[in-house]
């Protein structure tokens, strides 16, 4: 009995599916990003896959005419439920472990659990192109290398422990349930409330406590709901995380917008001290209107006489005039004078050099007069 090819599967060096060749149709290649399947490219038509990490939004098919975009609606495990086009709208529903009757020959890529079908047989390629889940017979067409001392556990041809209501393989060597995938989302969520109130500059204020909080609760919930997949209690857990971790991320960004809001205010405030500082130090140097000024000297009338207790004394004292302990100085030092008499005034130009606040010299030349104890400078 002669066989026939109906398809070739090429596989690229990480062991992904990289290319199919079906008879009698045109190769297609699969391209990826990040361990996910982002392009498919058949002949001149090229499908287009948008998501944002497991959650699938969208896919585009575009050929060299025309371009059109496809609205992907899916439940909690990725399924494909329903698609929203420019000209239609079209609702699919699988058997429990995925069977679809057009599921290899439907336009859209992907299928149950976000899964691509292939096209010959319409078996969903887990893992990339790694191992044939055949959805009428519910099992793998081929035994999981990591079993049975691995996660792939004891029944090597099994899917999802026979619950794919609860669970999915999208490795095609072990389960990863629902529930998981919230609690990670739960945990993920505290662990950023916590971040966002620790960043905060208050963060002893309410909000960063209700964050520290409800954040350490829906981690350690999310870690016994890991720790208990498929069970009641796993599921409660679950949910409780994920409630924990909005919670912690809601509190944890209330948080962090007070403290940075308190922040600006208190920067706000410093500034008006200082500003209040300065125009108090630059009032010191303004003068004071308030009071008048003192009225100049005038010269006496003509025919003025002082009396005796008017009268002028010497402009200038003697030496001899002067206290006792002035004329010794201090104890155990040299005055640093020498008396000379009144007859023996000298007055003498001399040349002053003055700075102030670091600015340039200023040369001033004064009349110095010197007496006895007491040196009289007259500015020229």
């Amino acid at each position: 009995m002669k066989k026939a090819l109906l398809c070739h599967y090429d596989y690229d060096p990480l062991d992904r599916l990289a290319g199919l060749l079906p008879h009698p149709q045109a190769p297609r290649q699969r391209f990826y990003r990040q361990n996910r399947l982002a392009t498919d490219i058949q002949g001149d038509v090229r499908h287009t896959i948008l998501q944002h990490g497991d959650q699938l939004l969208a896919q585009q098919r575009s050929d060299s005419t025309s371009t059109a975009s496809t609205l992907l609606a899916t439940d909690t495990q990725h399924s494909v439920l329903h698609t929203v086009g420019s000209s239609e709208q079209r609702a699919m529903a699988y058997s429990p472990y995925g069977h679809h009757p057009t599921a290899g020959a439907n336009e859209h890529l992907l299928a149950f659990n976000g899964e691509c079908a292939d096209p010959v047989t319409g078996h969903y390629l887990l893992g990339n192109g790694y191992r044939a889940f055949n959805p009428v017979l519910m099992r793998f067409n081929s035994p999981d290398s990591w079993s049975p001392f691995g996660k792939g556990g004891i029944n090597c041809y099994s899917y999802c422990l026979n619950n794919p209501i609860n669970y999915r393989d999208p490795s095609g060597h072990f389960i990863a349930s629902g529930n998981t995938l919230l609690a990670v989302q739960g945990i993920s969520s505290s662990m950023g409330g916590i971040a966002l109130a620790l960043s905060s500059p208050a963060r002893t204020s309410g909000p960063a406590l209700a964050a520290y909080f409800s954040g350490a609760l829906g981690v350690l919930c999310g870690g016994v709901a890991a720790r208990l997949p498929g069970t009641r209690l796993g599921a409660i857990m679950a949910g409780t995380s994920a409630t924990l971790g909005a919670i912690s991320m809601t509190t944890g960004a209330r948080a962090s917008r007070q403290g940075f809001r308190g922040l600006s205010s208190r920067a706000s405030l410093s500034s008006l001290d200082e500003m209040e500082g300065a125009l108090n130090d630059s009032s010191r140097f303004i003068p004071n209107r308030n009071f008048e000024p003192s009225p100049p000297y005038l010269p006496p009338r003509p025919g003025f006489q002082f009396s005796s207790q008017h009268s002028r004394q010497s402009s200038l004292p003697t030496f001899e005039s002067l206290p006792l302990e002035i004329q010794r100085g201090p104890r155990g030092k040299v005055p640093e004078y020498t008396p000379i008499s009144q007859a023996q005034e000298v007055t003498t130009p001399r040349k002053v050099t003055v700075r102030i606040n670091n600015l340039p010299e200023v040369h001033r030349y004064t009349e110095v007069a010197e007496t006895g104890a007491r040196i009289r400078e007259t500015q020229l």
